[in-house]
């Protein structure tokens, strides 16, 4: 007997499971059977039925095609392995044969030289055969009978060959097997399964109804379908384009015909509620007056989204008590995009909110399989410096190696110039930024007292068909004796590792073969696992379980060698992409993916990444798909799929709807359409987004309209209420190390960015540089032309010595740099031997308190009474700038010290200057300091010199900035800092006031 009971309102068919499960039938060993789409559904059934009848035991979920295989095997006593594993397996086999190669070249042609197609093309068709058995089971039967029924004779006649090669049951031969053994015994299935209900099922194919239609006449089987209406057609003008996966659902069951029937309205008080009862009453929404009820956001990006999430729901825990945490559900089309963005803002916000990712793949946290992962992808063209150190930064991993202390390790690699691969070529000169170069050298410097240069390394070569010895000169790391050392031998072992099993990957192995090495040469070896921590336990036995499938290929596939990518590309479907378990009743605010949390009913739903190339998904269907352009009601369709979603997600909030999508490029702030089911709602409501600003920073957060309470300062000087901070005078002074202290007075904006709103654009992230060196940057140039000063010997030494030791590109291009720098330093390089011979290098520690700030560094390049400095730029005002200000410095720690600057024959006196005179003009640049630590000084040194011009205009000054944020003539790309001011329009009220602050600050630096 079949039931069918229709709602809105998943909670009043929960509740009237809950009731049926309450009379259930059947003796006490027999279990509930509820299928389900699987997902968050299970969780949250188990949570309300529990609540309702205050015990859920003694059941069992399933999805549709699970409960077949139940069946199946309950009813043959054979047990029924997934089709589609078994199909693709066996396809690739049957790709592989002479027999297929030379009937079907063609098809042949496209894997014949790559064997991750085949597999790939094997499951392609293994998806289409199981859509065929669902949609098409009349063109299977004719296969079966070796007829041909589609127009495409070509693609049909090799598919159809490929299927009867099979000899597999379809699906309708084993549902007709279960129903003729059935007709022996029918209350055998009746007493194990007493009751059959299908909850929430948003798609049921006509294979799958009419295999419940004929267990309803053995058993009870129950529908509770949870539909927007109950009409069978919309004329609502949002419904007519989300409605049609709910009107064919409904559809496919008899009018009339429903057990229990229940749509009730909402109300009118907001624009939410009056149009979810203009949807379940079929009309056209009359009234519509925009209210909070649904609101819509647009964003540069991901992180954004989040941010403006955050803000969103903290400022309607502050306005309204009623929602708690719990009541609170985010989808996404895909949570695994979002995870590290929510654990990145909320575990960071000013208040805590907590929150819980329902349903990720298990590759995201410090998990075994994220590290596996990693190590699985790897390739030896990516073997770079950056990535062996991502590797080891996995707590797993480098727990694997017992490696202490990362930081230093990313340091000695810098400095040691390993960039990539594992050994490259002498003939170019790669090999001395390889990886074998560089860990000689570390274990050189270990075992050895000296950095004199040593050599060591040979290697044979074939030259002109002549094996040639060659040997190398290496230069033994002299830092190798500090506290990592031992860090660098563990290093060593972890490469040599990853050069085994990159080796061992180049050989082709059975499928089992590859299930040995995987778990034998990189989990075990590589991956380290509490075996006292039952997570671990259960993580591991999952990988094993995921690993299985390599016990269940065709004979064919199984005997057959394959390569290591075959094997990946089926290792990530099966565990690199499994989703964890899902929690949808944990109190806190739940993330998941928007098809397991589908239709559940929450206070307050948001739905994030409505972007339009990310949902509704498109569908792409193979040149070979024999359904064609074929659709028939209840065919599959991402499209149509997803609308429907977006229309139960519509229903489901009960308070509040909050939608996002990026709607503006993070590169030029371009316009981009949000998803086409946002853009009807958008459309058909008469409202439009609230757009964002690129960074939460802006002072477009104005407390009314947009708002934030997530940073604590605001270049501008509207800032939201809710976030102003008010500076007070600490009573323990901040501080600020003596580079930061003087690169502030070079750019104010940049310090501010990067010590009070923690952003950073420069290149100074610890990421290690994963190509050689193709020319220097300014750094870079300065430091040759700083090893160029004490240098004795010939270019030549020089140039050998540096690109040994990675601080020169390789070949030619070293030693046109070097001969260019040389010519440049020679200048200075006399000026500054004659200041310092015969004296030692020393340096003095600076520790000043000055109000809120105590500035400590130390000051190097102090010979005898002199600090030596040297400027080998054309635009000396910078250098004259940080000599006064280290003069100022020393001047105020007591020494008497003149500080000398060499600018080509030039030199440049400052100092010894009166301790008053110091300490005086140090305290005002602190105050300086303290007023561009509220809010950015607008200040620069290209200003500097239009005070000493005719032209004092506003507009000049302004100018003046606007340049140096996008230089008009420069390969340099300018000043972000300053350029996300203007973006902020920070200088809108730019004045003369600004002019006079310039003015003091170009004084008390030494400019005037």
């Amino acid at each position: 007997m079949n039931k069918v009971y229709t709602s809105c309102w998943m909670e009043l068919l929960c509740g009237k499971l809950a009731e049926n499960l309450l009379k259930r039938p059947g003796n006490v060993f027999s279990k509930t059977m509820i299928i389900t789409q699987g997902g968050g559904m299970n969780a949250w059934l188990t949570a309300q039925i529990a609540k309702k009848n205050g015990i859920f035991a003694h059941f069992e979920f399933q999805n549709q095609d699970g409960f077949l295989g139940a069946v199946y095997e309950f009813v043959t006593g054979e047990k029924l392995f997934s089709s589609r594993d078994t199909i693709k397996s066996g396809i690739y086999g049957l790709l592989g044969t002479n027999e297929f190669k030379g009937r079907f070249r063609l098809v042949s042609d496209y894997y014949s030289t790559v064997d991750l197609r085949r597999m790939q093309l094997s499951e392609k068709i293994a998806d289409l055969f199981d859509q065929y058995q669902l949609y098409r089971p009349q063109m299977i039967h004719a296969w079966e009978s070796g007829l041909f029924v589609t127009p495409d004779r070509e693609a049909e006649e090799w598919q159809q060959w490929l299927w009867r090669k099979l000899n597999l049951q379809s699906r309708a031969s084993q549902r007709d097997r279960i129903f003729e053994t059935l007709k022996d015994n029918p209350a055998e299935l009746k007493e194990n399964w007493p009751e059959i209900h299908l909850f929430g099922i948003s798609i049921v194919t006509d294979f799958h109804r009419e295999f419940y239609e004929r267990l309803g006449n053995i058993t009870s089987v129950n529908y509770y379908l949870n539909l927007p209406a109950s009409q069978r057609e919309f004329k609502n003008g949002m419904m007519e384009s989300l409605g049609t996966k709910a009107a064919e659902l409904n559809g496919q069951f008899p009018a009339g015909n429903e057990s229990w029937s229940e749509f009730p309205i909402p109300g009118s008080d907001t624009l939410l509620h009056r149009l979810q009862t203009s949807i379940i009453q079929d009309e056209e929404l009359q009234n519509k007056q925009p209210d909070e009820s649904i609101q819509v956001s647009s964003f540069h990006s991901e992180v954004r989204e989040i941010e403006g999430l955050y803000n969103f729901l903290l400022d309607l825990f502050e306005r309204d008590r009623t929602p708690k945490p719990g009541d609170v559900l985010v989808v996404a089309p895909d949570i695994n995009t979002y995870e590290p963005y929510v654990r990145a803002v909320f575990r960071n916000a000013p208040v805590y909110l907590p929150v819980q990712v329902s349903g990720a793949v298990t590759t995201s946290g410090d998990s075994i399989t994220a590290s596996l992962e990693l190590l699985a992808n790897l390739t030896e063209e990516h073997l770079t410096g950056e990535s062996v150190m991502g590797l080891l930064e996995q707590h797993r991993i480098g727990q694997a190696y017992q490696v202490e202390d990362t930081a230093a390790l990313r340091a000695m690699i810098k400095k040691a110039g390993i960039r990539f691969g594992i050994e490259n070529r002498i003939t170019d000169d790669t090999h001395f930024v390889s990886w074998t170069y560089g860990l000689e050298r570390f274990i050189l410097g270990y075992a050895m007292l000296s950095d004199e240069p040593f050599d060591v390394s040979y290697r044979l070569e074939t030259v002109d068909g002549e094996e040639k010895r060659t040997v190398l000169t290496n230069y033994p790391f002299k830092d190798a004796e500090a506290s990592a050392s031992h860090d660098l031998l563990r290093l060593k072992a972890f490469v040599d590792d990853l050069q085994e099993m990159l080796n061992e990957q180049k050989e082709p192995r059975t499928f089992s073969g590859w299930k040995l090495f995987f778990l034998e040469k990189v989990m075990q070896r590589m991956v380290w696992s509490n075996d006292f921590d039952k997570n671990d336990r259960q993580e591991r036995t999952d990988i094993y379980r995921a690993l299985g499938f390599t016990e269940k290929l065709s004979a064919a596939a199984a005997a057959e060698e394959v390569p290591w990518d075959v094997f990946l590309y089926e290792l990530k479907k099966r565990l690199f992409t499994e989703s964890r378990s899902h929690e949808l009743n944990s109190g806190a605010i739940t993330f998941a993916s928007a098809v397991p949390a589908r239709g559940l009913p929450f206070k307050v739903i948001a739905f994030i990444g409505l972007d339009n190339d990310k949902f509704p998904g498109q569908d792409a269907l193979p040149g070979f798909d024999l359904t064609g352009n074929d659709y028939r009601p209840g065919d599959r369709s991402k499209k149509e799929a997803g609308k429907s979603l977006f229309a139960d997600t519509i229903m489901a909030a009960r308070q509040k709807l909050y939608l996002s999508y990026i709607g503006q490029s993070i590169k030029d702030n371009t316009v981009l359409p949000p998803s086409i089911v946002l853009d009807n709602l958008m459309d058909y409501l008469g409202m439009e987004a609230v757009k964002h600003p690129l960074h939460g920073f802006s002072n477009r957060y104005d407390n009314d309209k947009l708002f934030t309470y997530l940073y604590n300062s605001s270049p501008g000087e509207g800032m939201n209420a809710r976030r102003q901070e008010n500076l007070q005078d600490n009573e323990e002074p901040e501080t600020i190390w003596l580079h930061d202290f003087i690169k502030f007075f070079e750019s104010p904006a940049e310090l501010f960015f990067k010590r009070k709103l923690g952003i950073r654009y420069d290149s100074v992230d610890g990421t290690l540089p994963e190509t050689e060196l193709f020319g220097l940057d300014s750094l870079q140039q300065w430091q040759i032309q700083t090893s160029l000063l004490t240098f004795d010997g010939e270019p030549q030494d020089f140039i050998r010595r540096e690109v040994r030791l990675g601080n020169l590109p390789l070949k030619n291009l070293g030693r046109m740099k070097v001969e260019e720098l040389i010519e440049k330093v020679e200048p200075v390089r006399i000026n500054f031997r004659q200041l310092t011979a015969g004296k030692q290098e020393q340096g003095i520690a600076i520790d000043l308190n000055f109000g809120n700030y105590r500035i400590r560094g130390s000051l190097d390049g102090i010979y005898g009474d002199q600090l030596v400095m040297c400027s080998f730029s054309d635009d000396v005002k910078k250098y004259k700038q940080r000599a006064w200000l280290n003069a100022l410095l020393l001047a105020a720690s007591g020494e008497k010290i003149t500080t000398v600057l060499i600018h080509e024959k030039k030199n440049l006196n400052y100092g010894p200057l009166p301790v008053d005179q110091a300490v005086e003009q140090l305290e005002r640049l602190t105050g300086w300091l303290n007023k561009g630590m509220k809010k950015p000084l607008r200040f620069t040194l290209k200003a500097v010199d239009q005070l000493g011009k005719d032209d004092q205009r506003i507009e000049t000054y302004l100018k003046i900035f606007e340049v140096k944020a996008w230089p008009e003539f420069s390969n340099y790309e300018g000043d972000r800092y300053l350029q996300h001011l203007f973006e902020e329009n920070y200088f809108s009220d730019f004045s003369q006031k600004d002019i006079d602050n310039i003015r003091e600050l170009a004084s008390l630096l030494g400019h005037l």
